[in-house]
């Protein structure tokens, strides 16, 4: 498998890269996170007039027609300059809309916010298994029960809530508006919402259910990785750029040979993280099985990205914890990527059951 990007790729990867980079600047970031401001509008609608949001939606849907692999790409560089949007929900969202033949896809393609309200129970996992309830009123649909620690519902238009109703499990679109939600901050700034549902109104989405559900739950993880990967690549870039330019004993401490392997062992795990994650979105996007290359990137994610960001703060010193230092939002990002994905060890026990699920084939 040859993972090297396509020259529409490489273009695609290299627009994101300029747009966000230029537009969530260090100093961008700082004053939004003084004026309390939790997404980036000029930045989104930029990307939207990019075509980038919808670049991973079919062309019936209005999108550009790629796929799983070049959504991932960019999540990489919405994760490497730390910005503040919702680009993982609302592709992920939009993706399903697009393949139940939904006309909200379209206007994700637009900017319109859809955030995916998967998670609920005491561990607030997501599951394929939701006990929401969805009642059928005749001419549509009540919901019932709480969804908790929902990320990209700060600026929502709508929810797309997973619920158990008499036939089996369905996704329901739900008007934000019509929802109670408290919020609370997490330390990367974001704010997660948990949402109470009362009868509230839906609209199901056709098709299998459950197996919409399963190809959301799979997309996010996939795209989270690449966040996330995105994430621990912008720490490392920081790391490398001050073990250049900081001197001690007369030499960049970059000549060390302790520092030097310890950078070595980041970008190992950088390009673990990448590859990864873009081995279970190429996988899905050809219909290849994707269910283990997801979980095993989820894996390296977690454990990568956690290893990379300890690594930058230790070569950078004390200046790594200045908050008017960029390097801090890499760290606090890569732990809520890493709770957002499951975690560590959830994430090596999901890998555990997808190797044994795979039938043992001898000669």
């Amino acid at each position: 498998m040859d993972l090297t990007p396509s020259e529409d790729q490489q273009a695609i990867l290299d627009l994101a890269s300029r747009i966000i980079g230029d537009l969530s600047t260090p100093e961008r970031l700082r004053d939004l996170a003084a004026a309390g401001e939790t997404h980036d509008a000029e930045l989104w609608n930029a990307l939207v007039r990019a075509d980038l949001v919808g670049l991973p939606l079919p062309a019936d849907a209005g999108g550009g027609g790629y796929g799983l692999t070049e959504a991932a790409m960019v999540a990489e560089a919405v994760g490497r300059h730390t910005a503040v949007i919702p680009y993982v929900e609302t592709v992920a969202a939009g993706r399903a809309l697009a393949a139940a033949e939904h006309p909200m896809a379209s206007e994700t393609v637009g900017g319109t916010v859809v955030a995916p309200a998967l998670r609920e129970g005491p561990d607030a996992r997501e599951s394929a298994t939701p006990s929401t309830a969805a009642a059928s009123t005749g001419d549509g649909w009540a919901l019932t029960g709480d969804k908790r620690l929902l990320s990209g519902c700060t600026t929502a238009d709508h929810l797309l809530v997973s619920a158990m109703a008499d036939d089996g499990v369905g996704l329901f679109l739900v008007d934000a508006t019509t929802v109670r939600s408290t919020g609370s901050t997490t330390m990367s700034g974001q704010v997660l919402h948990s949402v109470h549902l009362d009868g509230t109104p839906g609209r199901r989405l056709d098709g299998d259910g459950l197996e919409q559900l399963r190809a959301l739950l799979h997309e996010l993880r996939v795209l989270r990785c690449a966040h996330l990967g995105g994430v621990a690549e912008g720490a490392l870039r920081l790391a490398a750029q001050h073990c250049k330019e900081r001197e001690q004993f007369g030499s960049p401490i970059g000549t060390f040979q302790a520092v030097g392997h310890r950078m070595a062992d980041a970008w190992l795990d950088v390009e673990l993280i990448r590859s990864t994650a873009r081995q279970a979105a190429w996988r899905t996007d050809h219909g290849h099985p994707a269910t283990q290359a997801a979980a095993s990137a989820a894996m390296w994610a977690c454990e990568g990205s956690q290893r990379v960001v300890h690594a930058a703060q230790h070569v950078h010193g004390g200046i790594g914890l200045d908050l008017d230092y960029p390097l801090h939002r890499h760290f606090q990002w890569a732990k809520d990527l890493e709770l957002a994905l499951g975690g560590a060890g959830a994430c090596t026990r999901d890998l555990g059951a997808a190797i044994a699920a795979e039938p043992l084939t001898i000669g």
